[in-house]
């Protein structure tokens, strides 16, 4: 053995613990470099799989919904949440269901695709049944509390998209429609300037929960609404609405 050898082996024993601790840390190094890609190519291949989801599959899922089963409750809740887009009208329809479960069940899918699901759940609130409406209104309010929580990355084009459709819902004779509009924009800050007049005339709504939910909205969208503060003073003074 060489000089150099003796000195390096002296230094750094190739012992087989040691050995095993080198591959371990190479492989470590390896994962942590090509994990991105790992993840890149999972979403890919989550995407192609909801893509090619047919009606049968989605409706059998739908179906499971209602089973016992808590483990199968779970499983059918979230491959429908990895489907997404395609098994929203589906979902919809599942919010008028006679089985509670059911309801709750795909509100809490609907409320997993987020943001896309947006235009469908606007659409539900001028639905006939009332369960539908106010089930919709429900995930609509969550969605919108979640995004205004992360309002730094920009309101979503669905929701921006959605603003012209709302405004007409903030006169809906279901007071749970209007409070949820009214929140629904609120969420939006300025994008949602346009229903400023709209959310003043609430202010002496019947409801106490539109006042609220409108004052809410108002205090959201800020300067842009700064038209309302009388308004708004003086049904705080008059405690008709709750902050």
């Amino acid at each position: 053995m060489t000089e150099a050898a003796h000195q390096i082996q002296g230094f750094w024993p190739m012992t087989k613990h040691y050995r095993q601790r080198l591959v371990a840390v190479i492989a470590l190094s390896f994962l942590s470099f090509t994990s991105p890609l790992l993840l890149i190519r999972n979403a890919a291949a989550e995407n192609l799989r909801a893509s090619k989801a047919n009606p049968k599959e989605i409706a059998s899922l739908i179906e499971k919904l209602k089973t016992n089963d808590e483990r199968e409750l779970d499983a059918a809740i979230e491959k429908l949440g990895k489907i997404g887009e395609p098994a929203i009208p589906a979902l919809i329809e599942a919010l008028q269901d006679e089985n509670l479960q059911v309801r709750q069940s795909a509100a809490k899918v609907l409320e997993k695709i987020d943001v896309p699901a947006i235009p469908a759940l606007v659409k539900a609130l001028k639905d006939s049944d009332v369960r539908v409406r106010r089930r919709a209104a429900a995930v609509l309010e969550t969605i919108s509390d979640r995004w205004y929580q992360w309002y730094q990355y920009g309101t979503p084009s669905e929701a921006k998209a959605a603003v012209p459709q709302l405004i007409p819902l903030l006169k809906n004779s279901d007071a749970d429609v209007r409070s949820s509009a009214a929140s629904v924009l609120g969420s939006m800050r300025a994008e949602a300037k346009t229903a400023v007049p709209q959310l003043i005339l609430l202010l002496k709504d019947s409801d106490a929960e539109v006042r609220s939910s409108a004052a809410f909205a108002l205090g959201r969208i800020g300067a842009e609404a700064k038209a309302a503060v009388p308004q708004c003073s003086l049904c705080l003074g008059e405690n008709r609405c709750r902050s």
